[in-house]
């Protein structure tokens, strides 16, 4: 057995005796049960629960057979895997990293030492979850904004909002095709990869009532994940008109989390000359 899967092995095992039926959802054996004492979930009561045919899982623990991926997951969620327990157990497998996460939610959170690295940034910068809620944002990014006022949810303003969409005074010159065309698609994709989210759902269902968002929406020529390294014009809340460069990365720790920074040049002629 290669040494990989003889560590999915033990980790299975190991998983499985730290594990009561209660702990599944299964009724606690009686106390007059006939045999050796069980420790932990015995192979048959993991079939139980996965609902899968008698003896699959054990053929999988012993390396017989090989999973799906969707039985991996299961199994993982079933058994209590660590997040990287699970990433680790589907490499073993599969040679990929997984395509699903073991817990959504534990990948959006985040240390609060990222606080004290964003308040100290020179440049405009924010932290926001999958859910484009920003959770830590330095002052720069509050002057950066018209109103100075950081909305609960980044994707409504600049997706539905006058303070990014008017042309003549919004932050973002020429929405529609500098800002929207990009910015949509992204959405779109948070959206696709967290169908259940509700505050996505939420969102979602006010854009694509909006007639401007909606030519973009359903537009597959706009497939656009990412604005890492991209320059774009911006009109500063403070310094007016100008130019953005968006650096943009994720948190090993919390990779659902986005940390943007805007490093912005004015336009000569319309820098704050009191700055």
């Amino acid at each position: 057995m290669k040494p990989q899967l003889r560590a999915f092995q033990q980790l299975c095992k190991a998983r499985r005796a730290a594990l009561q039926p209660t702990d599944i959802g299964l009724e606690e054996r009686p106390p007059g049960r006939r045999g050796p004492k069980v420790q932990g979930l015995t192979q048959s009561e993991v079939d139980w629960a996965m609902g899968g045919g008698s003896d699959y899982y054990g053929k999988v623990e012993a390396g017989l057979t090989r999973p799906s991926p969707e039985y991996l997951l299961q199994m993982a969620r079933l058994l209590r895997f660590k997040s990287s327990e699970y990433i680790q157990s589907h490499l073993d497998l599969f040679g990929t990293m997984p395509g699903q996460q073991l817990d959504p939610d534990a990948h959006s959170e985040i240390s609060d030492d990222y606080k004290r690295k964003i308040t100290g940034q020179q440049h405009i910068c924010y932290v926001q979850n999958r859910r484009w809620e920003p959770l830590y944002y330095n002052d720069a990014f509050v002057e950066m904004l018209p109103s100075k006022r950081v909305p609960d949810n980044l994707a409504v303003l600049w997706l539905l909002s006058d303070e990014a969409r008017d042309p003549e005074h919004g932050l973002m010159p020429n929405w529609f095709e500098d800002w929207g065309r990009f910015l949509v698609p992204q959405f779109r994709a948070s959206v696709s990869a967290f169908p259940n989210d509700p505050v996505l759902q939420a969102i979602s269902a006010q854009v694509q009532k909006d007639p401007l968002v909606q030519k973009l929406y359903a537009c597959g020529e706009n497939a656009y994940i990412h604005s890492d390294g991209d320059r774009r014009r911006l009109r500063h809340g403070t310094k007016g008109l100008g130019s953005g460069t968006i650096l943009s990365v994720s948190p090993q720790s919390a990779p659902d989390c986005r940390e943007m920074t805007v490093i912005f040049d004015p336009d000569d002629e319309t820098a704050d000359c009191s700055a």
